[in-house]
């Protein structure tokens, strides 16, 4: 006798052939015709349709064919053909097959089609399934349910799909919209999940679920739930699985991070609006003459891109978040700060808060066929709430367990902290928070020290034109880079999310943004200025008696 489960499968299934058969007949023609186009204007406008003239470049590529829903098998050629049209570059995407390259990431431009290609690729999934005679469940995602509701749309407009309660002859399968689930005449089925939790206590909205191939859109917003693991999890169906993602370009350091991460089993494909033929000219004219330079890269030409009015403009995540080199690169901080002092092996900026305090750590290396030295940010280390006391010892027992800097006599390894400077009226840094670090065993200074003068002030602009510099200066030199781990992962991901995503006020002033601990790194001014704390007194540009500047 079977079991409820077995009993549910088996009406589902029945159910789905009653609303998929063609006038009674056990046959289905689950086949699909690929046309390659593009605009010409000696084309033709499809009919019924506003799209460009159209011209046929490439023989028609078929795929399926009449499909027995009782033998789960094609038999034969099929009475109709359901039609795609497709540019040249959607259908090299849409056909890959690389054996390697299992998961593919797809930037397009807003309205070149991503959507509509990714649905089309989700179809297919099911019909080179249901070929290979292979079983299983595909997942589709979206960010919210109402982007969902955009996909299942997409898709179940694709090709003849039935209701739940309208039965349609010939359909390819049924939707049914209680469970989101689009059910194939082969068995196969297709499950839409919003990937947004209800809560943080909440579960995965896709947990429990066992999936072959899945299709992600608009994947940037599902990387920043934290969603994208889970759906990872998922795919354990099939020996080998696919995956396919949409992306627009996203202002967002976890974002580009998670992109950078990605494994061998991924590639990058870009769709920019020069390589849709869906569009008419004039859109994407009106759409260039209408917003800003930096949005029409993000938008038409699917780049990423920084802030209206970035801080850190020389800022390059290919040029300046990248590896310490493994061979021909020496250490060399304690000879760039032995005027300050002995055995100095780390150089680390202190910025003290309210809300947080943030210490940042760099060391200097020397890179073969070289003259000057680089810096590198290894290592950062935030607490929140806490008091210079609690900071301190958080930074030393970090500094112990992970680099091995000691202070128990002036032989061993030490780091020089270099802290926000003091005793001025416009800084309200407390002698008290050095007094705090030494007694720790910190040897801590003003970043801003004139001997004999004692603190100064590090004008903001110019400890920024500073970092801007050091970053990539107008020769193109890059001398300070943040380092990434063997994951690729950046060392220091809270400064490099404050690089990427500090912006000028409309009056053009750097780091004015209330202090807050809202937003994925909360306050974004803290790291920088821990970074300039650090480099002011061995990089900064001074004037010189001569003409032009000098560099320390």
């Amino acid at each position: 006798m079977l079991g409820a489960s077995a009993r549910k499968t088996n009406y589902r299934r029945q159910r789905t052939d009653e609303l998929t058969s063609q006038d009674g007949s056990r046959f289905v023609d689950l086949a699909i015709e690929i046309r390659t186009v593009r605009k010409s204007d000696e084309g033709s406008v499809l009919r019924g349709t506003d799209l460009p003239p159209l011209v046929t470049i490439a023989e028609p590529i078929r795929i399926g064919g009449r499909y027995d829903t009782r033998t789960r098998t094609f038999h034969g050629e099929p009475e109709r053909w359901t039609v795609w049209y497709v540019g040249e570059r959607q259908r090299e995407i849409l056909l890959d097959r690389d054996p390697e390259k299992t998961r593919t990431l797809l930037y397009s431009a807003e309205g070149a089609g991503k959507t509509f290609l990714m649905s089309q690729w989700l179809i297919l999934q099911v019909i080179l399934l249901a070929t290979a005679g292979e079983s299983g469940a595909l997942g589709a995602t979206a960010p919210t349910e109402k982007r969902l509701g955009t996909l299942i749309k997409s898709v179940t407009e694709m090709v003849p799909t039935a209701q739940a309660r309208e039965p349609r002859p010939g359909a390819w399968g049924t939707f049914f919209a209680n469970e989101k689930e689009l059910r194939f005449c082969t068995g196969h089925m297709i499950q839409f999940r919003a990937t947004q939790r209800a809560s943080a206590a909440a579960g995965s909205p896709v947990q429990g679920y066992t999936w072959v191939a899945a299709a992600c859109d608009e994947i940037q917003d599902q990387v920043e739930q934290g969603a994208y693991p889970d759906i990872e999890a998922r795919l354990r169906g099939a020996k080998t699985s696919r995956v396919m993602s949409s992306a627009t370009a996203k202002d967002s350091s976890n974002w580009r991070g998670w992109r950078d991460s990605l494994s061998i089993d991924w590639k990058i494909d870009r769709l920019q609006y020069t390589e849709t033929p869906f569009v008419h000219d004039e859109h994407w004219e009106r759409m260039q003459r209408n917003m800003s330079e930096r949005e029409w890269k993000r938008r038409g030409l699917a780049l990423d891109v920084g802030p209206e009015r970035q801080v850190y403009t020389s800022w390059e995540r290919s040029e300046n978040l990248v590896p310490i080199p493994q061979i021909g690169a020496k250490d060399v901080t304690e000879r760039v700060l032995a005027r300050f002092g002995r055995n100095l092996h780390m150089l680390i900026g202190h910025d003290p808060g309210s809300l947080q305090d943030v210490s940042v750590m760099l060391k200097a290396f020397q890179i073969r066929g070289e003259e000057r030295h680089r810096w590198y940010v290894v290592d950062e280390l935030r607490t929140k709430t806490t008091t210079s006391a609690e900071h301190a010892k958080a930074l030393r027992e970090h500094l112990q367990s992970k680099w091995s800097l000691q202070y128990a006599d002036h032989d061993e390894p030490k780091v020089l902290l270099r802290c926000d400077p003091y005793g001025t009226t416009d800084l309200k840094t407390d002698r008290s928070v050095y007094l705090t670090f030494k007694q720790a065993g910190f040897d801590i200074r003003s970043a801003a020290f004139k001997k004999g003068k004692g603190n100064g002030v590090i004008p903001k602009e110019a400890g920024i034109e500073m970092v801007n510099s050091l970053l990539c200066n107008a020769n193109r030199d890059r001398r300070l880079f943040v380092a990434v781990n063997e994951r690729k992962q950046p060392c220091a991901p809270l400064l490099v999310e404050s690089l990427e995503l500090s912006e000028r006020d409309e009056a053009g002033k750097a780091e004015t943004q209330k202090k807050s601990n809202k937003g994925p790194g909360g306050d974004l001014s803290d790291f920088p200025a821990a970074l300039r704390y650090a480099l002011w007194q061995v990089e900064r540009v001074r004037g010189s008696t001569g003409a032009g500047m000098v560099l320390v």
